[in-house]
């Protein structure tokens, strides 16, 4: 498995989730069509061959499965996080069983004779890079779900303002 393809991968899935922050209500097409833009970006840093077509399907089939539960308004934080949950499986199958190297034959040659960056440090970086951005977004998700699921709301929405008087 070639940990730098599938981590550089998902990071581009996590970055176009980004754009699902502030959309409590679901997000509209032309929202969706911009997050499945942005993963498409991966192929260009892997191998041609299976791999490659195996993520690109993955890749385009995923903004239809998005616009599918979006549509529902029930339930769509635990709709978003199955999504990410399918994008998480489907590269795990792609990158652990069908990819020999993951990359293709330029990216890993900048790799291996890049002075600043080597194999390690490039993995570590996608690796923290993966760590930030499921702590932006993916745990904002979470907590919303668990906040709707338990009935919470934030304090100033549960505030009467008809209980405050003026005080002089």
């Amino acid at each position: 498995m070639s940990l730098l393809a599938f981590f550089g991968t998902l990071n581009f899935i996590l970055l176009s989730r980004l754009w699902l922050t502030f959309k409590d209500n679901g997000a509209e097409l032309k929202t969706i069509l911009k997050m499945g833009l942005l993963p498409l970006f991966s192929l260009a840093f892997v191998e041609m061959g299976m791999t490659w077509f195996l993520l690109l399907g993955t890749l385009l089939i995923s903004p239809l499965v998005m616009y599918m539960t979006e549509k529902s308004k029930t339930g769509i934080y635990r709709n978003r996080a199955w999504t990410l949950l399918i994008h998480l499986i489907a590269l795990i199958l792609i990158f652990g069983f069908f990819a020999d190297s993951g990359l293709n034959n330029m990216t890993a040659e900048f790799i291996r004779n890049n002075p600043l960056f080597g194999h390690n440090e490039m993995l570590a970086l996608q690796i923290y890079l993966f760590g930030g951005l499921l702590i932006m977004n993916e745990m904002n998700i979470v907590l919303r779900y668990l906040m709707f699921a338990l009935n919470l709301a934030p304090i100033g929405k549960k505030k009467n303002q008809s209980n405050i008087t003026d005080q002089q």
